[in-house]
């Protein structure tokens, strides 16, 4: 799964007129780099959620033939942000033991095929890319990487990471009776940490990262 619906606020005035997944970043919609990505770790069938200018992705998926099957979650209405649009998904996963979900405004050279084969290895309710850099919203993780919380002011530095826009998620979490609402990706996972569930770090090391939301990483 994409997540592609937000405003890109960050992007405008660029995002006045186009949806954030369809800025060019070096020559190419910068959704067309993560189709790739999911594409290149064997994924056959994405679902991307869309929000801001639908009309516009809708035409541009229509047009194009990415070689693999591409099924757009419209959300009507409110935005739901990167939890209540992935729960809003729901329907169109059929089963899935696990799922790929990466954000559309990032540029990594780290292969999400290592994390699947993570997630898969040790089945936890959810594997997220994580890494050693300066951030200001970090996530908090014990000695055996499992995620305990979000990073306060007198979090250790050394169990503190950022995270790379990038999970694997169980299919469970469609099993949870969460309510489709506005809330991030993060709210969800909280409240599973409270349910006992495990959201387990992998620390992707020195691979490159960037956000693409930011005007001045477009470059």
């Amino acid at each position: 799964m994409i997540l592609a619906a937000g405003f890109g606020t960050r992007l405008k005035p660029l995002t006045d007129t186009l949806p954030k997944a369809l800025i060019e970043y070096r020559g190419h919609p910068m959704i067309a780099y993560q189709i790739d990505r999911l594409k290149e770790a064997g994924i056959k069938e994405i679902i991307v959620n869309v929000h801001h200018h639908p009309e516009k992705m809708i035409e541009y998926i229509s047009n194009n033939d990415f070689g693999v099957d591409i099924k757009l979650s419209l959300e009507d209405g409110e935005i739901l942000g990167t939890g209540g649009g992935i729960i809003h998904a729901k329907d169109f996963f059929s089963g899935e033991d696990y799922f790929a979900v990466v954000n559309v405004d990032i540029d990594t050279n780290f292969n999400i095929k290592q994390l699947m084969d993570y997630a898969e290895e040790i089945k936890p309710f959810s594997a997220i890319a994580v890494q050693k850099r300066n951030t200001r919203r970090g996530l908090v993780f014990d000695d055996q990487m499992n995620m305990t919380g979000l990073q306060k002011e007198d979090s250790p530095a050394e169990n503190v990471y950022a995270f790379n826009c990038m999970h694997v998620i169980s299919g469970d979490v469609f099993r949870e009776n969460l309510d489709v609402r506005f809330c991030g990706v993060f709210d969800i996972y909280l409240e599973m940490i409270q349910r006992g569930k495990t959201i387990v770090g992998y620390d992707v090391g020195n691979a490159s990262f960037k956000d693409l939301g930011k005007m001045e990483n477009l470059n």
